[in-house]
């Protein structure tokens, strides 16, 4: 099995994302540090999961994958006491909308070295899939005794609004399915092939001819090292030890586009 690899995706925009693995949102500048595999790109990474290890943020997927397996429980059995209810939909979006927040929540609970350990980290990830297969087969099947009951069958609005749950909770199951993968992934590697340290030196360059011969090197830190100070929180040790290298005259990254699974799957 092959890494996922980071790189430098030169994209010349200044532009919210939502990162991939946190759903954090960062204001990117001119570029973005992004996760691929070897067809596509899986979506943008935030300065503060790039300054992590990779398999941190293994972790924070398969955690997030049990908030989003949660919801689906919950939305099983709401279905289950009221079919009939019109709001389950929209209770289902909100779930999933609090899925990244609890996350957060949770990992912050997970001590520090057994975020590192990898062979925990793998069987923890295996038995959050088997988890999610569990619920996918009795929500499926809730999903069939509730819609040959007849007064729902009977009930043209009743029976398509239960249709369009239905496909949006497998497609929920796919996307957790693809998440889990990822971070089985990630958690076999060491270290990302981008380092933060190199993506904020490649955005000085970027910035530096984007604006040539009217910033200072002060405005410069300004712009883009104190940005990226602050959103890892001022005074932290993550902030400290931000470190920009000097820049790889050798290395050139040609603009490209793509679509990002991941971050479909992930952002909310």
């Amino acid at each position: 099995m092959r890494s996922l690899a980071t790189e430098l995706w030169p994209h010349g925009q200044i532009r919210e994302i939502a990162c991939c693995v946190c759903q954090s949102r960062w204001n990117e500048m001119l570029l973005s540090a992004m996760l691929r595999d070897d067809r596509r790109h899986l979506g943008s990474i935030c300065p503060r999961c790039l300054h992590r290890s990779p398999v941190e943020a293994a972790v924070w997927l398969m955690e997030f994958s049990r908030s989003l397996t949660g919801a689906i429980g919950w939305i099983a059995v709401a279905l289950k006491e009221n079919p009939y209810e019109p709001r389950l939909s929209l209770e289902f979006e909100e779930s999933r909308a609090r899925a990244a927040t609890e996350t957060a929540q949770r990992f912050e609970r997970v001590p520090p070295l057994l975020r590192l350990r990898f062979p925990d980290v793998t069987e923890r990830i295996e038995g959050t899939l088997w988890s999610l297969q569990t619920v996918a087969r009795g929500t499926a099947e809730l999903f069939d005794e509730v819609g040959s009951h007849p007064r729902v069958a009977a009930d043209r609005s009743v029976s398509d609004r239960l249709a369009d749950l239905r496909e949006a909770v497998a497609g929920e199951i796919r996307r957790i399915e693809e998440i889990l993968r990822v971070a089985d992934r990630l958690c076999r590697q060491d270290r990302w092939s981008v380092c933060l340290a190199e993506v904020i030196s490649a955005e000085r360059r970027m910035v530096a001819r984007q604006f040539a011969r009217r910033l200072c090197e002060a405005s410069l830190r300004t712009i883009v090292d104190d940005r990226y100070r602050r959103f890892l929180q001022p005074g932290s040790p993550s902030a400290e030890r931000i470190e920009v290298v000097q820049p790889d005259r050798t290395r050139s990254w040609p603009l490209r586009h793509s679509t990002s699974p991941l971050g479909s799957a992930c952002a909310r």
